[in-house]
């Protein structure tokens, strides 16, 4: 940045600055000014989204008239050329060609590419899924609170036990899962009395890992780059961000985990055929109130650093995680303590529905609805001053209009009259010249 203007940004580098950081760099504005700037970068957000609803592009059309309506009381009209009513026919534009992905980006090979399925490690469940990690690893062991909880983690997560897990919580309800469920499971299927037939897989699985296990600082998964923190710390992009969606609350909404990667671990089984599966091991922020605040109007997600998750559940499973970068604000002093969450997208991914496919995009639009009330109310004085007009200066500005008028009507009549004149001048002199040859 030179003398307040960005200097040497490409194509994408506007895109993210235009949907993502305006709202944060401009956010120490007052709010009759921050919020119609957030708005055009939300309009412009849900328009580069990868799945367009037709009724998110009719609110989008009625939005972006309100919005441009309210920049224009901020800025001066020299402000305001083709560019800045450009928007106004972009949703139309959608409407004819589709997502703009298609149109106005150009996709590339993916970097971070998974590698192909090794073939000791066929894909079983959840295990030996693709990913790529780094080359150089160590190996490690584990303590009996980090054993337990890694896992519990996987018997809960792998869809062949959670039938067991099913009938546990009959029988002895939530809260003894994360304690008693792993003793029970293997009594369980180990009963010489208990006619039923459990699967080859449930009896590996309920064995538990090796008790070493390979460590990594780089993991390629779910078109991402993922790396610890120890790794992306001092560096210009950092890749250790991630969250992951919980259960529902009692209001019918997800949880969702916002955290950061401390350790990539791979777990192994030594039963025959071999599995794998790769763990995140992670310090995650508080998800209550207290630690996460959520502004659906302006889709701005707000977390508190300094303010830790309690429970001990540091591991997820490396196919389950997203990506996210936390953002600061700048000069917003009751703000040190609070990062913004941005929510990254997939290298050529997009998934719509739970069915992933190629592309750029990987959010669907949903537009909120905006009330004329907000409209009246921001464009008002911020002093509340209104400006008196008498009835003389409508008069005056109407005797102004009518002269202006006549006087046209005059230039008009009289352009017409020089036209003739010319017209006679040279009747005359093709008179003349006819009179000449005659002689």
């Amino acid at each position: 940045m030179n003398e307040g203007k960005l200097i040497g940004m490409k194509s994408h580098d506007c895109h993210v600055f235009m949907e993502t950081l305006i709202p944060i760099a401009f956010s120490h504005l007052p709010k009759r000014i921050w919020k119609p700037i957030t708005e055009i970068s939300l309009f412009f957000k849900d328009l580069c989204s990868g799945k367009l609803l037709e009724s998110s592009l009719d609110r989008m059309e009625e939005n972006i008239l309100v919005t441009t309506t309210k920049l224009e009381k901020i800025f001066p009209c020299g402000f305001f050329d083709v560019m800045e009513h450009l928007p106004i026919h972009l949703v139309q534009e959608a409407r004819l060609g589709g997502p703009v992905q298609t149109r106005w980006m150009r996709n590339r090979p993916n970097r971070n590419d998974e590698g192909d399925i090794y073939p000791l490690f066929p894909p079983i469940s959840i295990f030996n899924q693709n990913g790529r990690g780094s080359k150089k690893r160590g190996k490690c062991g584990f303590t009996d609170m980090e054993m337990q909880s890694d896992v519990i983690h996987i018997l809960l997560n792998c869809p062949d036990i959670q039938p067991y897990v099913n009938l546990f919580v009959i029988t002895w309800g939530n809260e003894a899962i994360y304690i008693e469920f792993f003793k029970w499971l293997r009594n369980y299927v180990y009963d010489e009395y208990s006619s039923v037939q459990h699967l080859q897989l449930v009896k590996e699985v309920e064995f538990g890992p090796e008790s070493q296990v390979l460590t990594m600082n780089k993991y390629c998964v779910n078109g991402f780059k993922f790396q610890t923190e120890e790794v992306s710390r001092n560096k210009k992009t950092n890749n250790s961000g991630v969250y992951i969606q919980g259960d529902v609350d009692g209001t019918g909404q997800t949880i969702e985990y916002y955290g950061v990667i401390q350790e990539i671990i791979e777990v192994r089984y030594s039963c025959w055929p071999k599995k794998k599966i790769v763990l995140f091991r992670c310090e995650w922020f508080d998800p209550s109130h207290r630690g996460t605040k959520v502004d659906h109007k302006h889709n701005i997600i707000e977390v508190k650093h300094t303010r830790k998750y309690r429970s001990y559940d540091p591991f997820i499973i490396a196919q389950n995680a997203k990506q996210v970068y936390y953002a600061s604000y700048p000069l917003h002093r009751d703000k040190v303590d609070w990062w913004v969450v941005i929510k990254c997208k997939p290298m050529e991914r997009i998934e719509i529905d739970n069915v992933l496919d190629v592309a750029y995009q990987n959010d669907v639009a949903i537009v909120q609805q905006q009330v004329d009330v907000e409209l009246e109310t921001t464009l008002q004085h911020h002093q509340h001053i209104l400006e008196e007009v008498y009835d003389d200066e409508i008069l005056n500005v109407e005797e102004e209009i009518s002269e202006k008028e006549e006087n046209e009507s005059f230039d008009d009549k009289e352009w017409d009259d020089n036209e003739n004149e010319t017209t006679e001048e040279e009747e005359w002199e093709n008179g003349e010249i006819e009179t000449i040859e005659e002689e």
